[in-house]
């Protein structure tokens, strides 16, 4: 009898630990998704990859929470999905997934609910996570919406609602809005309700479609007639923002005229903020956020070759140390952002083509470049020290790795990866992606 009662407590024990954190399936999609469709509850999706800090970070604090995990336990039917390998690569490139972590809450049918990006506290968390419970079981739910779209398009008062739903649930709501514009009548261009309409929606406007139009065509009743709220988002940051929106909107619907209109966008920007060589590389990121890898891997071929043997050709003087109080010279300012693009992308190229003949080659050589026009960023040092061990120049990767950590505090997520990625070169290991 007793070794039955301890048994049974052994038995509770084992379960409160599990239940104690997220409990992940670990079969196929296709099998999350079909028991979520047999218990009527939604699949709850991390999309991670094997490099991204804040996405580990979520993993080995706010997933452990007891209280989430109870939560998502019980509601939703949880999976873990690895955007650049197996079956990920296609549900992430499926749900547009541009930026890691993304949450994405989706039915038995695939159909998506809810979604967020980014590193998010255990609070807010569980409340994306009842948002997204609430919205599945309304009647009418944004699915259901979405279903109607088609018939519905010219429909105003469904269009503003439909916008709305999508806006509350943070997924796209940029064609919505382009679709509206284009059957409603009841806003002149300018007029205040037209103001109103385009401020309240600004983080969803991008170039190239009627809102940008309207925007540029009326801005200067727009802005005389805006509340100082509103002012303040028609500057050119309200332009920075529509920038990026058009970027990733580009993406999300594989659109060639509207990353035109972003890279236009761009080069109106002042000079202060423009980036000089944004056109090349807005291609690249393009090409990489859109999986199109083959014509990818010839552009970044032919133009960091091209920006390596410019700044060979005419090298900038660097300052010695990150100063808050020194204006940094215009052509160092665009040195160092041609720095951080070649990183960005070499660790991208080695990602996709590693393997490959002369992939390592090829990133050491623009690693080179990238370290002689900015090497206080702790990044490109990093990143550098990584590549010089992939092409086994093990003495030189330590001694840059060691030097990209003496940028880093103490206490860092990313500090951790690089101090491991260190012991890696040290001992012959396959590194972590940074």
């Amino acid at each position: 009898m007793r070794k039955i009662q301890l048994l049974f407590i052994a038995s509770i024990l084992a379960f409160g630990c599990i239940a104690q954190e997220i409990n992940f399936e670990h079969g196929s999609f296709a099998a999350a998704s079909a028991k979520a469709k047999k218990e009527g509850k939604l699949v709850f999706i991390d999309v991670y990859t094997s490099w991204c800090g804040p996405c580990k970070r979520m993993a080995q604090t706010v997933f452990k929470k007891e209280e989430v995990g109870t939560y998502f336990n019980q509601h939703f039917i949880n999976f873990k999905l690895d955007a650049e390998k197996g079956e990920g690569v296609d549900i992430a490139k499926k749900y547009a997934v541009a930026i890691f972590p993304s949450f994405l809450f989706v039915d038995g049918n695939g159909n998506l609910y809810n979604r967020a990006t980014g590193y998010r506290n255990d609070t807010t968390f569980l409340e994306l996570a009842r948002s997204s419970h609430q919205e599945f079981t309304t009647p009418g739910n944004l699915v259901a919406m979405k279903i109607d779209y088609p018939k519905k398009k010219k429909d105003t008062a469904f269009l503003r609602a439909y916008i709305d739903r999508l806006t509350a649930n943070e997924i796209n709501a940029t064609g919505a809005i382009e679709q509206y514009l284009s059957v409603q009548t009841a806003m002149r261009p300018n007029s205040i309700a037209m103001l109103n309409f385009l401020t309240r929606y600004w983080k969803e406007l991008c170039f190239g479609g009627r809102a940008a139009d309207l925007l540029d065509k009326n801005i200067d009743y727009y802005r005389k007639n805006a509340s100082k709220q509103q002012l303040a988002l028609l500057n050119d940051s309200f332009k920075s923002v529509m920038i990026t929106r058009t970027n990733n909107y580009a993406k999300e619907i594989r659109s060639e005229h509207f990353m035109k209109a972003c890279l236009r966008a761009m080069d109106k920007q002042p000079a202060s903020v423009r980036n000089l060589v944004a056109r090349d590389a807005g291609w690249l990121d393009y090409y990489a956020g859109t999986n199109q890898w083959a014509i990818y891997q010839r552009k970044a071929d032919r133009w960091l070759d091209s920006v390596c043997h410019y700044y060979a050709a005419h090298p900038v003087t660097k300052t010695k140390a990150i100063t808050f109080n020194y204006r940094i010279p215009d052509d160092e300012l665009q040195a160092r952002r041609v720095a951080n693009i070649i990183t960005a992308n070499v660790v991208i190229y080695i990602r996709e083509f590693a393997g490959k003949p002369q992939t390592n080659a090829k990133a050491l050589r623009w690693m080179e470049q990238a370290i002689a026009n900015y090497d206080q960023y702790y990044l490109i040092p990093s990143i550098y020290a990584n590549v010089l061990y992939l092409n086994k120049q093990i003495e030189a990767a330590i001694r840059w790795k060691q030097v990209s950590l003496t940028t880093l505090p103490q206490v860092s997520f990313h500090r951790e990866l690089m101090e491991r990625n260190l012991q890696h070169i040290q001992n012959g290991e396959t590194l972590e992606e940074e």
